[in-house]
């Protein structure tokens, strides 16, 4: 189908690996990212680092840092590696910054700060090696996850001197990457790239929308997760008026949660959504501009409660699709679907925009 200014068409394109489903969003238009305190809006994307673990200590913290994309215009006039814990708390360094570290030398090559790929090594890449980095006070007593990013602070140039990093991070941009952190009894602390643990079910699920100008196999659990049909389609009005909002609507596949463990002490199961941001090429529209109405088809389970767009989170964290629990002595089977809803804000740039919904069933 071509685009014109009055054709709006959203596809839900679904593609399925292992124990995932994905399904894709996009969006094609005429023109008119976590911790506590981090805004999912302002990430770029995700951090690579070498090692992907070692030791808490004065030289233990990564060497390599390296991202696939860099700066964006905008975004350019300094750079900083800081860790956020997962209540949004800054590490107390006791030193004048709240957070880990920050470089003023930011014109060098691999800084992201000319629009190439971060490319950072050595003391750029953790700043664990400073001098003035106190291992102890920053993460004694702390067995938890945390966020290791490095930011596009505003700016359309380099300016020479970062903003403070007591500040945070602010309205920068910011790659990121969760760490889990294990202090033990302070004898052999050590970092490690998180990674989730593995329960349930999970599936994802590509969302493509275009907008006019202006079934998975299961673990070992019990518990599995079907989604039908692979692709969902939404739609809005056929004409966009500039400085007004516009709304597209759609429906996602029945999703069906088979629960065969025969166990009334297994404990209840929650179906989970989140979406990432939609994309087109530089543009983005916040994930929390969507949200759902779960509704239950069939089956014991309960749909989870609706989920209005752009109001907190959205559907940018983990939200209830359905919940249910498990029988004794038979197979419990519950089928729900949701009615989709994206407000895109005014102002909003047209383009073909993707997004991936993600659901885990644990």
């Amino acid at each position: 189908m071509s685009i014109t200014t009055h054709t709006r068409r959203a596809v839900l394109a679904a593609a399925t690996a292992m124990a995932t489903a994905a399904v894709g969003l996009s969006l094609a238009w005429p023109a008119a990212g976590l911790a506590t305190g981090l805004d999912p809006a302002n990430r770029l994307g995700d951090l690579t680092i070498s090692p992907t673990q070692g030791r808490l200590s004065f030289n233990g913290g990564p060497s390599s840092l390296t991202t696939e994309t860099g700066c964006p215009e905008g975004y350019r006039g300094s750079s900083r590696v800081m860790l956020i814990w997962a209540d949004g708390a800054w590490p107390q360094t006791g030193y004048p910054a709240e957070a880990i570290a920050s470089s003023t030398s930011l014109g060098f090559s691999g800084s992201g700060l000319t629009g190439q790929p971060i490319a950072r090594g050595g003391s750029y890449a953790s700043q664990w090696g400073s001098t003035s980095f106190n291992v102890t006070a920053t993460f004694q007593g702390r067995d938890e996850i945390a966020t290791y990013l490095v930011t596009c602070d505003p700016g359309e140039s380099v300016s020479g001197a970062a903003p403070a990093v007591s500040a945070g991070v602010g309205q920068s941009k910011y790659f990121s990457i969760d760490l889990e952190i294990q202090w033990g009894d302070g004898s052999a602390p050590t970092w490690a790239v998180y990674e989730p643990p593995q329960t349930g079910d999970s599936a994802e699920s590509d969302l493509t929308l275009d907008l006019p100008e202006e079934a998975i196999p299961t673990q070992a659990t019990g518990l599995k997760i079907t989604v039908k049909p692979g692709s969902t389609a939404l739609s809005g009005p056929t004409a966009r008026i500039q400085g007004q909002p516009w709304q597209a609507t759609g429906r996602l596949g029945e999703v069906t949660v088979n629960d065969d463990r025969r166990d009334a002490a297994a404990g209840a199961w929650t179906l989970n959504g989140r979406a990432s941001d939609f994309v087109s090429d530089a543009d983005t529209i916040a994930a929390t501009n969507l949200g759902w109405a779960p509704v239950k088809i069939s089956g014991a389970g309960a749909a989870g409660p609706a989920v209005t767009p752009g109001t907190g989170s959205g559907l940018a964290t983990d939200q209830a699709l359905a919940t249910g629990t498990a029988s004794a002595t038979e197979d419990v089977t519950t089928v729900v679907a949701a009615d989709l809803t994206l407000n895109v804000p005014t102002g909003t740039p047209g383009g073909s925009y993707k997004a991936t919904l993600t659901l885990t069933l644990i």
